[in-house]
């Protein structure tokens, strides 16, 4: 190509791009939030992604410094965001150690009327966009409120564990770390692992859950714990682990890592059940743990 030619060429090209932006547009899977209100009588926020109403609860801590870590919590299948927030108390927890917290509220799969609120976890193409939904929302929140974009979140419980698996897998520069309790990888997020790393990793497993299996001799359908421990611990090149008893039921097993982003803990409870643990069972406060390793990842702990 001639030099004027190419010079030319490059001014429209440049030209093109300023009028993309201009006009608002953003590339394919960026799409952003519009329309977000102010909080209602509830608490929830109300905002629009790809033409579909969504809406979350936001608590930020008194004072917060711009570059606050932030939060997402996600409730498991049929719950709602409200109750989560009263049945976990996470927010309060958090925010008394700097972090924001946003507790988002899961849709019905819009491929099956009968279903209730979840996660579109396996990425169901007739399903609700949740990986985009969550990381348009955390870069809305981010923006707005100058949280830390290095430094931002998620953990769930059951459907809402198996959602974080996702965001792991599909949005590692968005979700730095991510907690799962009561979950695993759906059977989707599995066959599509490989080549899939870099986030932090923290599991947290009870011995007699019904649904989430520890071993891969009683797994039913889904892959089990210690193969999901076993992918992340060689997807993100880690050592063998330091075990120690946090109560008598309570065992973490840390793998040794010299970076502290990529960290994999693996929490088990004895004689736990598919439940949000509690301490009066499990002899720790699950909460503070959960925090414990998020602080692990930013180098504050």
């Amino acid at each position: 190509m001639p030099r004027k030619t190419a010079v030319l060429y490059s001014l429209c090209l440049c030209i093109a791009v300023c009028l993309f932006l201009s006009l608002g547009c953003t590339a394919p899977g960026a799409e952003s939030l519009g329309s977000v209100s102010e909080p209602d009588e509830n608490g929830f926020r109300t905002c629009v992604y790809k033409d579909v109403k969504r809406k979350f609860l936001l608590y930020i801590p008194e004072n917060a410094p711009k570059g606050a870590p932030l939060l997402f919590m996600l409730h498991g299948y049929g719950d709602a965001a409200d109750v989560f927030a009263d049945t976990t108390g996470m927010a309060a927890a958090a925010n008394a150690r700097g972090y924001a917290v946003v507790y988002p509220q899961g849709q019905g799969d819009p491929s099956d009327k009968t279903s209730a609120a979840c996660w579109n976890f396996d990425g169901k193409k007739d399903g609700n966009d949740d990986v985009g939904f969550l990381t348009a929302l955390a870069r809305y929140l981010q923006s707005t409120y100058g949280f830390d974009k290095k430094a931002t979140f998620v953990t769930g419980f059951s459907n809402g564990a198996f959602m974080t698996y996702r965001l792991a897998g599909d949005a590692p520069k968005t979700f730095r770390a991510v907690a799962s309790v009561s979950g695993t990888m759906g059977m989707t997020t599995w066959k599509e692992r490989m080549g899939k790393a870099g986030a932090a990793i923290l599991q947290i497993t009870g011995t007699k859950d019904d649904l989430v299996a520890l071993r891969a001799e009683d797994a039913h359908g889904l892959p089990a714990v210690e193969e999901v421990i076993a992918y992340w611990k060689a997807a993100n090149v880690l050592g063998d682990a330091e075990t120690e008893q946090l109560s008598p039921q309570t065992s973490l097993s840390r793998y040794g890592s010299a970076k502290r982003g990529n960290l994999l803990w693996n929490i088990v409870i004895e004689n736990g059940r598919h439940a949000w643990p509690q301490e009066a069972f499990s002899g720790v406060v699950v909460n503070e743990v959960i925090l414990d390793f998020f602080d692990a990842v930013r180098g504050t702990k």
